[in-house]
């Protein structure tokens, strides 16, 4: 038999669920549309951000004294943005022609990669504009430096000329990704650079060496007043 309970009892009982629940609830939407606001993409408003801008300039020799002038510039974009985070727009420019372009937020990434102290995979902050640069110095060589990338020792292997194809891996962390097709070419990706120190002592084991040059640069905002409504996403081209 299920215990008498008057409805005064089951009222009182109700109003102190809803007491108990009503707060976590609320706490549940806030977190989820922080969530949302934080990853849509959005028009900042005017003033919302403060105008920064940087240069970065290096020059890489390769082991047959070849130079290549490789320069870095990025500024704070004042017409897209996402959440609370200001965003920058980097280009690449390789003896003065266009080699890249990224755009991405101001806001410290978190990034997986290897320890080498403790020979294990772990998480670490990285600047943005670090990881900018990183990326886009990555993408140049991987288009431009194939020779010099296809005579070492990768860290996976996908060979499509394999019965079963299976991607071979050699080491903890993979950077360097050959592929060879079924015609006997191959072709290596980078990935997973994400400092410029990584990309320097990289190169340096290929015999190449990065100098710097010189650099300028404005420190981004970090953080930025919340807006007060959230916008519908804008196309990333509208910079």
């Amino acid at each position: 038999m299920r215990p008498y309970v008057c409805s005064a009892c089951l009222e009182e009982v109700e109003r102190a669920f809803q007491i108990y629940i009503q707060p976590i609830l609320e706490a549940e939407r806030e977190s989820k549309a922080r969530q949302v606001y934080e990853s849509t993409w959005r028009r900042p408003r005017v003033g919302e951000f403060i105008p920064a801008s940087g240069v970065r300039q290096y020059l890489l020799v390769s082991p047959a004294w070849s130079f290549w002038d490789i320069k870095f510039c990025w500024r704070i974009s004042q017409r897209i943005c996402r959440g609370s985070h200001p965003a920058f727009v980097m280009i690449m420019k390789v003896d003065g022609a266009l080699q890249g372009r990224r755009l991405d937020t101001c806001d410290s990434k978190q990034v997986r990669a290897l320890d080498p102290d403790h020979g294990c995979t772990g998480s670490i902050q990285v600047d943005a504009i670090e990881s900018g640069i990183a990326f886009l110095f990555a993408r140049w060589a991987q288009r431009t430096l194939q020779p010099a990338l296809q005579s070492i020792n990768p860290d996976a292997l996908w060979d499509a000329r394999s019965p079963t194809s299976i991607c071979e891996c050699y080491g903890d962390e993979l950077r360097v990704i050959q592929t060879r097709w079924i015609d006997g070419t191959a072709y290596v990706a980078l990935r997973n650079f994400f400092t410029v120190g990584a990309v320097e002592a990289f190169f340096k084991s290929l015999g190449y060496h990065m100098i710097p040059r010189g650099a300028t640069s404005v420190p981004p905002p970090a953080t930025a007043t919340p807006a007060q409504d959230s916008t519908t996403n804008q196309p990333k081209e509208n910079l």
